[in-house]
């Protein structure tokens, strides 16, 4: 299931369920797993228009879509060693939970910016790390304050289901 949420967050959305079937959880073997992979399928549709001025971006500036927070904050020194969060283009910040049996979990958000969480709408000033509710279905993602696409986000946290 976590591994659905950051997929949601990333260019390509897809599991890796038929090239080891049995090795591999097949989605449409358990409903509560198949149910989640739906809601973040749609959380990714939602994101479309938000991907589509990436890919532009992308081909006028060589930019990646997915990349490191070091990339669009470089004169913020604590970017430039995170590992294990990316920037998905310059208005979301996501730090997918990355550790079994987590509901909380930690992110540093660049500094000079004010960011929202996704899920709760609540507002945290960059520069410093913050621990948020990571419940399965609300991965750790949060948006630019500021953003032209603020409305397509607030739109996605609205229409989420609830865990």
């Amino acid at each position: 299931m976590r591994w659905s949420e950051l997929c949601a967050f990333t260019p390509v959305m897809r599991s890796h369920e038929g090239n080891r079937p049995d090795e591999n959880l097949q989605l449409d073997g358990d409903p509560a797993v198949l149910a989640h992979f739906v809601a973040m399928t749609r959380v990714h549709a939602a994101l479309a228009p938000y991907v589509a001025t990436l890919v532009d971006e992308a081909a006028e500036t060589g930019l990646p879509l997915q990349r490191p927070l070091f990339l669009d904050w470089e004169g913020d020194p604590a970017t430039w060693g995170i590992e294990t969060q990316f920037g998905y283009g310059r208005d979301l910040v996501v730090a997918p939970v990355i550790e079994a049996g987590m509901s909380r979990w930690s992110a540093y958000l660049p500094a000079g910016e004010t960011w929202v969480h996704l899920w709760s709408g609540e507002r945290h000033e960059g520069g410093r790390t913050v621990e948020v509710e990571a419940p399965i279905g609300q991965p750790p993602v949060f948006w630019r304050q500021g953003s032209p696409h603020a409305a397509l986000f607030e739109r996605i946290a609205q229409e989420a289901p609830r865990p």
